[in-house]
């Protein structure tokens, strides 16, 4: 296991003025032993940005190295994909369907290994994904979806690699299944100290699996970071909008207080002047009971059971978006009255704070 290091890498395909820049100059340090998630919606470049480190493209500019080992970059033959020591899990899993499970485990083992280390090894990639043992004997199209990216795990797994990329490889599993297998997979990750990769457009699944989020945005890297501070402290307000839901609004701050739509709040950090206040749905509270805060009608209400989704119309025309319990909620046509509570983010105008 290692370290993963991207610096300053770039990828374009095409040429002249029809060229794309897919992955733009990116810098990502992913620590020994962590696991990292880069979010981004469809075509943004993560999937390219992985076959860039797994070795199926060679970068334009820059260098990827695990641990102390460039595998690609100036004046360095790019090593090929079978000499990196890096395990794979596509979408889909891709087993073989014509091999038991497992023959799909021990797929990448060396030939030479004795039968009954390839036996012992078997048992304990079972188990470490947590699959019974009697599976070992069972085709895929015996299993299910979560069963066979298991499995696929516990293949890419079992050569023990440097670094493991996952590619989406929770999208196709229903909402049932989904968080499960990433569950199983990220206790599987951790039991080995493994440096893992995965990219996702999910962003519950970025937030809740990785110690580590890179949101990547048109081919670059936007902001790396803990969850809680993508989360909390994004780096503009189209990353704010991205990773979860955020209510933004237009401002006028002076040191640590901003007023808005509504009304005065505290901000995270002190500014002066117009400015976007960056607001999480949960930090605008609801009160059904006082006439305190600003006033507004209840436009839609979406409920989940656990939660609900309130969108309110002020007085003065904007419309906001409110988290709160599914416990008690209002009805549309309801006249409620909000107020912010937590710290704000303020960002200068252009975006950036």
């Amino acid at each position: 296991m290692s370290s993963l290091t991207l610096t300053a890498v770039t990828k374009s395909f095409g040429s002249g003025a029809a060229a794309t820049r897919a992955v733009d100059d990116v810098t990502l340090d992913v620590p020994h032993g962590s696991f990292t998630t880069v979010l981004g919606p469809s075509g943004c470049g993560k999937t390219t940005l992985l076959r860039l480190i797994a070795g199926f493209l060679v970068p334009d500019s820059g260098s990827i190295a695990f641990g102390d080992t460039v595998v690609a970059g100036p004046d360095v033959r790019p090593l090929a994909p079978q000499s990196r020591h890096v395990g794979y899990v596509p979408q889909e899993g891709a087993l073989f369907p014509h091999l038991d499970v497992a023959a799909n485990i021990a797929f990448g083992l060396p030939r030479k290994a004795r039968d009954g280390a390839v036996r012992d090894r078997v048992a304990e990639m079972l188990d470490l994904v947590e699959l019974p043992a009697d599976y070992r004997h069972r085709r895929p199209d015996e299993l299910s979806g979560g069963q066979q990216q298991r499995v696929a795990l516990a293949r890419s797994l079992a050569p023990q690699p440097a670094v493991v990329l996952l590619d989406e490889p929770f999208s196709s599993l229903d909402a049932s299944l989904r968080g499960a297998t990433a569950r199983a997979v990220l206790r599987a990750l951790e039991a080995t100290n493994t440096t893992a990769l995965l990219v996702t457009h999910d962003q519950d699944e970025a937030l809740s699996l990785a110690d580590q989020v890179a949101v990547m945005r048109a081919g670059r890297l936007v902001q790396s970071a803990p969850p809680s501070e993508v989360y909390l402290s994004p780096s503009d307000p189209q990353v704010a909008e991205f990773v979860g839901r955020a209510v933004v609004l237009p401002g006028t701050a002076r040191d640590a207080h901003a007023t808005c739509a509504l009304g005065d709040v505290v901000l995270s950090e002190p500014a002066a002047g117009p400015v976007s206040l960056m607001i999480r749905p949960e930090q605008v509270f609801v009160d059904l009971t006082h006439a305190e805060g600003v006033r507004g009608t209840v436009e839609e209400v979406s409920y989940y059971g656990h939660a609900c989704a309130v969108q309110v119309r002020l007085v003065d025309g904007t419309s906001v978006l409110s988290r709160i319990s599914g416990v008690r909620h209002p009805a549309p046509g309801d006249t409620v009255h909000l107020r912010v509570t937590g710290l704000v983010r303020p960002y200068r105008s252009g975006g950036s704070t």
